[in-house]
């Protein structure tokens, strides 16, 4: 269940966004952020450092007002690290 949560967390945000809702949006980010900083744990040493890149990214981007790159990031960069697309194996 909170994966799925997580999972539409990331996906408000964006929509807030995309839908020119700056200001919830940025209430959105904030409280996602501190989400994420609670489940860096579960990364691997090398996805933290990308996790950090990645937020940083997005700050970046949002001081220049620059709100669908946000949302590009949170959907299609960040949530991938917490919910990568499941491993299709073939029988052998």
């Amino acid at each position: 269940m909170a994966a799925a949560a997580q999972s539409t967390d990331f996906s408000q945000v964006g929509q807030s966004f995309r839908l020119g809702m700056e200001a919830q949006g940025c209430a959105q980010l904030m409280t996602l952020i501190d989400r994420l900083l609670g489940r860096m744990p579960e990364l691997a040493a090398e996805q933290t450092i990308h996790l950090q890149f990645l937020l940083e990214q997005a700050l970046a981007a949002q001081q220049r007002k620059d709100f669908l790159l946000v949302a590009d990031i949170l959907e299609y960069e960040v949530a991938p690290l917490f919910h990568p697309p499941p491993v299709v194996r073939e029988d052998e």
